[in-house]
């Protein structure tokens, strides 16, 4: 039965990657109800990108999703033998969800309208935003910290420390098998005091100072609020202007982004622009019955509220 199971999940999962048409097959169910791939495909979608595959890829949770949408249609059969969705209030809820949903459709359909070509756009706005477009300087580095502070050490030790292990450093021995003994630094065991690339802005100030100012290759000390760091510059790279083709695609995306949003919202302003009539007498009788079914007490209640 579980093997049975299994290839029928992985049966459903195949279909979803692949984007099956079939919407009205079934995917679980008995001989009177079953849950259609349709009904799947909408549950899914509901969900972002990254959700959705994590369930595709889970067939526990998958065939637990399957199961409760099934108990959904069967409450729902249920609910309309028994005569509810005539309530005429359910019934206005199930079509403000409707047109909630068709809005969000009509609105997505004049968002993905074709864009023209923003190519001579892009290059236009690149040579007149040159200064956005500027790839900051960068230094690689690796260290070791020597701390002081709930290490038992005075600052004078430590600094001590850190001067010995420089005095190696330069000598020739690698940095990392030094961190690996020496680090305070809890990251060492994963990353063997190699801290990777920063720019001025992934590093506080102070620190960021005495690391650009060693060269590549140089090795020196430097404080920061966790102690003395024993740095060694792997690599370093200066500030460059990045050319067009580096950055068109990120330009394109993001005009034809404001293009879709403008053209919503100018659609949206003239809808808004349309004339429109409240029928007060029946909004007013409403606003009242409503404040009197939620407990209202009469106009001092009103006053004490502003006040």
């Amino acid at each position: 039965m579980k093997r049975k199971l299994s290839f029928f999940l992985a049966c459903v999962v195949l279909a979803a990657q692949v984007g099956a048409k079939e919407w009205s097959k079934t995917v679980i169910g008995d001989d009177e109800i079953g849950v259609s791939l349709g009904r799947l495909e909408v549950e899914l979608t509901k969900a972002p990108p990254d959700a959705q595959m994590k369930l595709l890829n889970d067939p526990e949770r998958l065939r637990k999703v399957l199961g409760q949408m099934y108990l959904a249609r069967i409450l729902a059969n249920e609910a309309v033998d028994r005569g509810l969705d005539k309530d005429p209030l359910l019934r206005l809820r199930v079509e403000s969800y409707r047109e909630g949903l068709l809005a969000k459709a009509r609105l997505r359909q004049i968002r993905d309208e074709p864009v023209p070509d923003m190519t001579k756009a892009a290059q236009e706005y690149y040579r007149a935003h040159l200064d956005e477009f500027m790839s900051p300087e960068r230094v690689d580095f690796s260290h070791i910290l020597v701390q002081w502070k709930g290490k038992g050490r005075t600052r004078e030790e430590a600094m001590e420390l850190a001067g010995k292990l420089l005095a190696k450093v330069r000598q020739g021995e690698e940095i990392s098998a030094l961190a690996d003994k020496y680090s305070d630094d809890p990251s060492v065991k994963k990353n063997h005091g190699h801290l990777g690339p920063h720019t001025r802005a992934t590093l506080k100030p102070a620190f960021a100072k005495g690391i650009f100012a060693l060269r590549k290759g140089e090795s020196g000390l430097v404080e920061s609020r966790f102690g003395v760091h024993v740095v060694k510059v792997l690599d370093k790279e200066p500030a460059r202007q990045l050319s067009f083709e580096e950055v068109k695609e990120k330009i394109v995306a993001r005009m034809e982004a404001d293009i879709r949003k403008e053209r919503v919202n100018a659609y949206l302003d003239r809808l808004k622009k349309r004339p429109l009539k409240l029928n007060k007498p029946v909004l007013d009788e409403y606003i009242r019955e409503k404040k009197a079914e939620l407990g209202w007490k009469g106009e001092k209640e009103d006053i004490q509220n502003k006040n």
